[in-house]
């Protein structure tokens, strides 16, 4: 079963392709079609009934003009024509009329749309026909996919503090000195994390370079890409600099003071930094742990309503990030509205997350909702969907018969909650809930290239949360004796003490120790390889009672750099970490490392003793591959069996 999985994550990671994105166009040029993914708005438009409608927000440089809207269009079966019409509020801009084909291209005009504080909202009405019965199944619903925003016209120069950073960004390039001090590595990670979490869901792209002699950026740019140098040599305070390549953003001043500079394009005051120069007071603020009992609006859920024919679905997500950390036993109070149904209606309140059902009951004449709502521990991850929906369980008739139902939900509903230790789930899910409310960055060397694995690993983390990460900047050895969490580089394998690992690597010694990020004790096995690989890992373990990150290699930096550009090439890529760890060998693609479940009695360290194996591969055999990338799991419980007879 463990070995089938493996094949499956082998075969799914290699199905990734990283390729590098589009240029992007210099301001004199056409802007390119941008994917509104890219843009942080979702890139796919889902319709759960033949009269439904979906609205997005797309985000508008000062001195562009958003034009046109595109896609591909996925009728569901049983439709055969309809319309689609784009408005902007009441104002109506343009419409698309749908053949029968399964699949095809539409675009709609946004000529006149009107554009307030720097966004154009969207709003997508449709009108389905065909013949017979067309009864909308939620796993077929009516998309549109692969969405892309055209623009016209140049973007404005930033001529202040406070417009520096632009509506539409999609990198950062930071430069530090080439031998940075604690101070501005920490100042460069806290800076990364604000820009990114600043933008989320838009992914941004943060590239540390080293500072030139100059003290002024010497790479170019484009319009949807700033530069920022911070060095504590700089002159204290945020000023905007105009180099060969443009503007720029410099950053100084001394100790703490220089934190309080680079937190100041992204804080509240930089709206009123008008001038080309400004100092920031020290106001930085740590986050604060939240409390076991919020509502449904602490969650992101505003006031949601939805209707359709025949059916209705609100949606929502409950992100254990928002919790302010891991978290069990999650409940949470369904409290609204809805049309009511005739007796015989057949109607139904359902919740789901995802395909699974977690509560349903049937609806009733007072048209009101008023349950409480267990989600179960297995079901929880780092972020979870969640439906409710009011659905009519008689036959609809003809496509776009049935009666028209609508439900709403009051986000002032209560949501509770307990801390979960350990995490829920383990390892690399449990990331970056586990580090919340403050975490330890710290590492083996502390040189330019470590500082840029930390902004890497630190920016990646923050794109998987609206809650900001407070990071502090230590000595390895005091993250490693600490009980907060800590990310910890070790890019060389040189570091000592390191807690316990899933994988870790010496030389050509791989030791494995699968239930690690459980907090659990297993039974560790060493697995030699002949000849030595290069090897590189991403993976969570538990210490002190807290969790903690690593990022090593067995001597190879460059395969944990392979790592982490493999995982920064596509967004989805730090939202789809789960498992043990993230593992590359060699030149192949990176792949996740299963998680062990700690219940199963065959892995509980139950009898006494160390008894392990040394299992001896060929690296250049795609068997020992597989073992070293994630059949830990497999070797350990036949090991253990064997022990066992």
């Amino acid at each position: 079963m463990v070995w089938s999985r493996l094949l499956g994550v082998v075969s799914a990671a290699a199905a990734l392709i990283v390729t590098a994105g589009p240029a992007l166009a210099a301001p004199s040029d056409p802007i390119a079609p941008q994917p509104l993914s890219a843009v942080g708005t979702a890139s796919t438009a889902q319709f759960d009934s033949p009269q439904a409608q979906y609205s997005l927000t797309v985000p508008v440089d000062p001195g562009t003009l958003p034009t046109e809207l595109r896609g591909t269009a996925q009728l569901p079966p049983g439709v055969t024509a309809g319309t689609v019409d784009a408005y902007s509020g009441d104002r109506f801009l343009s419409r698309v009329v749908l053949g029968s084909d399964p699949s095809q291209p539409v675009r709609w005009s946004l000529a006149g749309i009107p554009v307030t504080d720097n966004a154009a909202d969207i709003t997508l009405r449709t009108d389905l026909t065909g013949e017979g019965t067309c009864r909308f199944d939620p796993d077929t619903p009516f998309r549109v996919v692969g969405m892309t925003v055209a623009y016209t016209g140049n973007p404005t120069v930033p001529a202040t503090v406070a417009d520096f950073l632009p509506p539409v960004l999609t990198a950062i390039d930071l430069f530090i000195p080439s031998t940075p001090s604690p101070t501005e590595a920490s100042a460069a990670i806290n800076l990364a994390t604000a820009v990114v979490g600043r933008y989320k869901p838009t992914p941004i792209a943060v590239r540390t370079r080293a500072l030139p002699a100059s003290g002024a950026p010497d790479v170019a740019q484009d319009p949807t890409v700033r530069q920022i140098m911070l060095a504590e040599s700089a002159a204290r305070g945020t000023a905007l600099r105009t180099g060969a390549f443009g503007p720029y953003l410099q950053i100084g001043g001394r100790g703490s003071d220089l934190l309080a500079q680079a937190q100041l394009i992204t804080s509240q005051m930089s709206t009123v930094a008008v001038a080309s120069a400004a100092i920031a007071g020290q106001s930085a603020t740590a986050p604060q742990i939240t409390p076991t009992v919020r509502t449904l609006a602490d969650l992101g859920v505003g006031e949601s309503e939805a209707s359709g024919t025949g059916r209705a679905v609100i949606g929502f997500g409950i992100d254990q990030t928002r919790l302010g950390g891991p978290a069990h036993d999650v409940r949470f109070e369904v409290r609204g509205t809805y049309t009511p149904l005739p007796s015989n209606g057949g109607g139904r309140i359902v919740v789901r997350t995802g395909t699974t059902t977690i509560a349903s009951w049937p609806t009733a004449a007072s048209g009101s909702i008023d349950r409480w709502v267990d989600v179960p521990d297995r079901l929880l991850r780092r972020y979870l969907d969640v439906t409710v929906s009011l659905e009519r369980g008689d036959d609809q008739g003809g496509c776009g018969q049935a009666q028209r139902v609508s439900i709403s939900l009051d986000p002032t509903a209560p949501v509770q909650f307990t801390r979960a230790d350990p995490p829920i789930p383990t390892g690399l899910g449990s990331m970056p809930q586990a580090l919340q409310p403050r975490a330890q960055f710290a590492w083996t060397r502390g040189d330019l290239a470590d500082v840029s694995r930390a902004v890497t690993i630190a920016a990646g983390l923050q794109s998987l949360t609206v809650t900001p990460l407070g990071v502090d900047v230590v000595p390895i050895d005091e993250a490693r004796a600490s009980s907060t969490p800590a990310v910890i580089i070790d890019a060389d394998g040189s570091a000592r003490d390191i807690p316990t690992l899933p994988v870790s690597a010496r030389g050509d010694v791989v030791t494995l120790d699968p239930l690690a990020a459980n907090a659990q004790a297993g039974r560790r096995q060493s697995l030699t390889l002949s000849p030595t690989v290069k090897l590189g890992a991403l993976q969570v373990t538990r210490s002190n009672g807290r969790s903690v990150l690593v990022a090593s290699s067995n001597g190879n930096p460059a395969q944990l750099d392979a790592v982490l550009r493999w995982l920064t090439a596509d967004p989805r890529r730090w939202s789809n970490l789960d498992g043990a760890a993230l593992l590359a060998v060699d030149d192949r693609t990176p792949v996740l490392v299963p998680q062990p479940d700690s219940t199963d009695t065959t892995a509980a360290d139950t009898g006494g003793g160390s008894d392990s194996g040394v299992i001896v591969a060929t690296a250049g055999s795609v068997a020992a591959v597989l073992v070293v990338a994630g059949a830990a799991w497999f070797v350990w419980r036949r090991v253990r069996r064997r022990g066992e007879r």
